[in-house]
């Protein structure tokens, strides 16, 4: 009967719980060591419980830059990737890396933005900052606006290079950029589609020598729950088949 519970046990928490299942094994020992096993899973699925939450209410969504609005194409689709990622509360981070050739210029086809993008409800961001880039980017304003780029539409905000030389000439903005935005409430949710169906665009050169921007018009993926979440979880029904087994072990005796 031994046997057939561990088994039953086991195979209830396999799809990923090896290693509750090894622990909820464990306790199949002498009576004293029977409670002290079970405190220890218990508080380790908890304290799991409590650490993982916080990984898996963070997101990652990537947008493909597939839509062409440059001047005599900038060749193929897609043009590179932006990334938005939760950071914190209230803060984003966002990634945007071209296809190797490429480079952001400084054009009025994107209203002088490298990067174009609009948030819901049109929010004040509070804080901004260039993470990573050759030179740098600041935002054009904290407050939504009206920037019109040739071809992708009317945004609300943008990032630039203030000290780029003008369209293609040096210096210029390199490939990749990562910067982060917060304001309140915000989160990758907070990104939204523009007039023109759009969530981002970028001014860029191709690497055939045209110029104009690319735009990227739907989330790339659904980004999936966290790898071992559910384990805490699991580890705590576990515990509560085995006691259980015991109990009805104890009234068949």
């Amino acid at each position: 009967m031994k046997r057939a519970a561990l088994n039953s046990l086991r195979t209830s928490l396999m799809g990923g719980a090896a290693s509750a299942v090894a622990g909820i094994g464990l306790v199949f020992g002498a009576s004293t060591e029977v409670r002290k096993r079970l405190s220890i899973l218990a508080g380790a699925a908890l304290m799991l419980s409590g650490g993982l939450a916080t990984s898996a209410a963070a997101n990652t969504i990537n947008y493909s830059l597939t839509v062409d609005d440059c001047t005599g194409t900038c060749g193929t689709a897609p043009f590179g990737t932006v990334t938005a990622t939760d950071i914190g509360a209230g803060e984003v981070q966002i990634n945007v890396t071209l296809k190797a050739g490429e480079n952001f210029v400084n054009t009025g086809a994107g209203a002088g933005q490298a990067l174009l993008f609009d948030l819901a409800s049109a929010p004040t961001l509070t804080d901004y900052t260039d993470v990573s880039s050759n030179v740098p980017i600041v935002l054009a304003s904290t407050t939504a606006g009206s920037l019109h780029a040739d071809g992708t539409g009317t945004w609300q905000y943008g990032v630039n290079c203030p000290s780029c030389g003008s369209g293609n000439s040096p210096p210029m903005l390199d490939s990749p950029i990562t910067f982060d935005i917060s304001a309140t409430g915000l989160s990758t949710a907070s990104l939204v589609q523009n007039g023109n169906g759009l969530y981002f665009a970028a001014d860029i050169i191709g690497t055939n020598g045209n110029t104009g921007d690319v735009g990227a018009p739907t989330p790339v993926g659904v980004p999936g729950p966290t790898a071992g979440a559910g384990l805490p979880g699991l580890a705590l029904a576990g515990i509560g088949l085995f006691i259980g087994w015991r109990r009805r072990r104890r009234a068949d005796a």
